[in-house]
C-alpha cells in the first residue's frame, strides 16, 4: 500500500487526475452515513443492495453507506468533482477507484483524514514524481 498525506481536497483530486492519465478507470464516490444528497457530480445515487465496488471505510453496526453509480473517470467528471469541492468535504467519505470490470479499490481519496491510498506499490516512484507526498509507511496516527 501508498500512503499519501494530502491534505488540499486540490491534490486529492489530481491523484484522480494522474490515474485519467494512466488508463481506464471507474470511480464511485462514496458517502458518509445518512446521506443529505440524493446526487453529486450530476451522479445518481446507487441502490444499497447493489455492489458495484469494494467498499473502502467500514462503520460499525454493520451500516452499509451509500454511494454513486459507478461510471467511468473522464477529465469531465474531474472537473465536476473540483468544481463541487464543498459539497464532497461535507457529505462524502471517499472518492474510490476501480479498473473496469473489477470490484476491488485501486486506488482512493479519503478527504476527511487528509489521506488517500493507491494499492499497487509499483506506483512509488512515478506518485513521487508527480509531486506526491507518497510512502510505502503509513502515518503513526493512521
Amino acid at each position: 500500500m501508498i500512503y499519501l498525506r494530502e491534505k488540499s481536497f486540490k491534490r486529492q483530486v489530481d491523484l484522480l487526475d494522474f490515474f485519467c492519465n494512466q488508463g481506464e478507470f471507474d470511480l464511485i464516490i462514496w458517502f458518509f452515513p445518512e446521506p443529505v444528497l440524493s446526487n453529486i457530480c450530476d451522479l445518481e445515487l446507487a441502490p444499497k443492495d447493489i455492489i458495484q465496488g469494494e467498499q473502502v471505510t467500514f462503520y460499525g453496526d454493520a451500516i452499509n453507506p451509500m454511494k454513486t453509480v459507478r461510471v467511468r473517470l473522464t477529465k469531465d467528471l474531474i472537473s465536476k468533482i473540483r468544481a463541487s469541492a464543498n459539497q464532497i468535504r461535507q457529505n462524502c467519505d471517499c472518492l474510490a477507484l476501480y479498473r473496469t470490470g473489477e470490484t476491488n479499490w485501486v486506488a482512493c481519496t479519503i478527504g476527511h483524514e487528509r489521506m488517500c491510498l493507491v494499492r499497487d506499490r509499483d506506483l512509488i516512484n512515478d506518485l513521487s514524481f508527480e509531486g506526491f507526498n507518497a510512502s510505502l509507511n503509513k502515518p503513526e496516527w493512521w
